[in-house]
């Protein structure tokens, strides 16, 4: 890989300066304009309160508006638009997480930048290699390193001319993010399936196989056999792998009779433990590891093999501890289970305090000649050792009047949401942008506008907001100023 310097169309196009507030909400009428002032001049009071406030928390990227960074409070920081030109339509890809003063990757097509997570400055830029028909997939990273999955479809000419799609072909490529950078590349993969501090999880085979490969070497320090297929669930912490085993799906009848299991590993690929859940015939989808707590969640599917319809489904949660393992003879014991009111969407423990975050997807359907439709995002918060409900959040809801074919595609889009490391939950908000919920109470915080497009002809085009990533601070030490560091 070499750095190269792109051309003028790939310039990050800066939006204009402004002291409003973020959102750039435009009041109807004169009553929304004095809200609305009375709420900036309040977030103002908190905002000088609290000057560390002042650095980026959360980063947003938009298809159509590019990427925003966003103090707690919502108050606009720094905004940019890196896609190549205005007639791109494509994916951006961002990680999930940036440092403090550190460096968040993004990329499209070809072209990864780094840009300064403080001022959203470019700080380094790299373009891949060409090939044909190649794009960026995925782009991941932690404090030191960011992996590249792109993906490109393989070709086959007929008699000589014609070509025919002979399938799609996966690289991952290892770059610094001090400079942009590449340290190592890996060709012929499936999958990215984690990164973590020191390694990265990359899987292999049609997903049977996952390799752990060393961030700083590239060199390959253990392997896990999935067995007849890929996992159907998987999480990585730095010390340990959970994973759920694909059920055997030809005989669909033994594998009713058969208990939904979970594998603990270490990095090595050496068996620590396993949890089973009580149930018969469940399909784990979900895992998530609190690494202080010593807990770890499952979400597994109940399929009603006589309806065949998702909701008509059951869904439920466990938590499973470590701790008891002296007295129950095992690795992993069930602590609590709840029943979920709908397909599970999301689960993760939130890193700070570690509380238990759910998304489930609720839906209810009328037949007739077509179907109307409601559905609504649940986020809801559990006690992690007890299974008490905390508090829940109803966002996003939808209703809809569909032809029957057309709604099994749409039900199961999740809609964007990171835990932050300060006590906030950020989940997409359709068109309305982001919400930030306090993690104790659920309560909304703020609601985060993403501002208008820029311009274009000499006037705004003011298009349908629609968040596509969300990136949130990792760690928080007073800005003292100083350059961008990886």
């Amino acid at each position: 890989m070499n750095s190269t310097t792109m051309t003028d169309e790939t310039e990050p196009r800066q939006f204009p300066d402004k002291k409003e507030p973020p959102s750039a909400f435009i009041p109807k009428n004169k009553k929304a304009a004095e809200r609305e002032s009375q709420k900036n001049k309040d977030l103002d009071q908190r905002r000088k309160k609290d000057e560390a406030s002042k650095q980026p928390t959360v980063i947003l990227y938009d298809e159509h508006k590019g990427i925003t960074a966003y103090d707690r409070y919502g108050w606009k920081c720094w905004g940019t638009d890196v896609r190549p030109s205005s007639e791109w339509w494509g994916d951006t890809s961002i990680a999930s997480e940036f440092a403090d003063n550190g460096v968040i990757t993004c990329a499209y097509k070809t072209g990864i930048l780094g840009i300064n997570a403080r001022d959203g400055s470019i700080a380094w830029k790299t373009e891949l290699p060409e090939k044909d028909n190649e794009t960026v997939k995925s782009v991941f990273q932690n404090e030191k390193y960011a992996l590249i999955l792109t993906e490109y479809d393989r070709m086959a000419t007929v008699d000589g001319w014609a070509f025919r799609k002979v399938g799609s072909k996966r690289d991952v490529a290892a770059l610094s993010l001090a400079d942009g950078k590449e340290c190592w590349n890996a060709t012929d993969l499936d999958d990215v399936m984690a990164i973590t501090k020191n390694y990265a999880v990359l899987s292999r085979n049609g997903g049977r196989t996952a390799e752990m490969i060393s961030l700083k070497t590239g060199k390959k320090t253990g392997k896990i056999n999935f067995g007849n297929g890929p996992p159907t669930a998987f999480c990585a912490e730095e010390k340990t792998i959970a994973y759920a085993p694909v059920m055997n799906v030809e005989h669909s009848a033994d594998g009713a009779k058969i208990p939904a299991k979970t594998f603990l590993l270490d990095k090595s690929g050496k068996t620590l433990g396993t949890t089973v859940e009580d149930r018969k015939g469940g399909t784990i989808n979900l895992l998530s590891r609190s690494e202080d707590a010593g807990l770890l969640a499952t979400a597994t599917k109940y399929r009603d093999k006589r309806i065949m319809d998702d909701e008509k489904d059951e869904y439920v949660i466990t938590v499973y501890s470590k701790k008891d393992d002296a007295k129950h003879g095992k690795e992993y014991s069930r602590v609590w289970r709840k029943r979920a009111t709908g397909p599970i969407l999301g689960l993760k423990f939130d890193p700070e305090n570690e509380h238990l975050i759910a998304t489930t997807r609720l839906a209810k359907t009328w037949s007739s000649t077509y179907l109307n439709r409601h559905t609504a995002d649940l986020i809801t918060s559990y006690d992690p050792c007890k299974g008490k409900k905390q508090w829940e959040h109803r966002c996003n809801e939808t209703y809809t009047h569909l032809k029957q074919e057309d709604t099994k595609s749409e039900r199961m889009n999740c809609p964007p949401m990171a835990l932050s490391y300060d006590g906030l939950v950020y989940v997409g908000n359709g068109a309305n942008g982001v919400c930030a919920l306090d993690i104790n109470n659920g309560q909304q915080i703020e609601q985060i506008r993403i501002e208008p497009a820029v311009k274009k002809d000499g006037e705004l085009r003011y298009q349908m907001t629609n968040v596509k990533g969300i990136a949130v601070r990792k760690n928080y030490t007073a800005y003292s100023g100083g350059a961008s560091g990886g």
